[in-house]
């Protein structure tokens, strides 16, 4: 393994995981229908019908890491194992009190790691999903 890639994300309600999304600064780059024998064989099931959305921060050039969110039409699933996807911000305190505005639940305030480098918080999706939010040490 060479870079991250992407995160996918599954979603109940494709239209409200991107708008939470969006609140958080990301930007759709590309959506498309998945379905047919091709994909049928990738995920070993029999009519698949999936729509994934690309999304990106603005400010990122287009090799860097995607979000992808993905909504399964066909079969109806749920797979286990996702805990959280973490992104960089610039000001946790700025971002919080924006987020917390626009009614977004959060495990707790921003709290500085045991370590005292980073501080950071976890945030909910639309899904039940953890949203890991850090802010790193400013580089001097």
């Amino acid at each position: 393994m060479i870079r991250f890639r992407h995160c996918g994300v599954l979603s109940s309600n494709l239209k409200r995981s991107i708008a939470f999304y969006e609140q958080l600064g990301l930007k759709v780059v590309k959506q498309e229908k998945l379905k047919g024998l091709w994909v049928d064989a990738l995920f070993s099931v029999r009519n698949a019908n999936i729509t994934y959305v690309k999304m990106q921060f603005e400010s990122e050039c287009n090799r860097a890491p995607m979000f992808e969110l993905h909504y399964w039409q066909n079969p109806k699933i749920r797979r286990e194992g996702f805990h959280h996807v973490s992104f960089t911000v610039d000001n946790i305190y700025e971002t919080y009190n924006k987020l917390e505005k626009k009614n977004v639940d959060f495990l707790s305030p921003p709290l500085v790691d045991e370590f005292g480098i980073n501080t950071l918080c976890f945030c909910i999706d639309p899904d039940k999903n953890l949203i890991e939010l850090v802010e790193e040490p400013k580089c001097l």
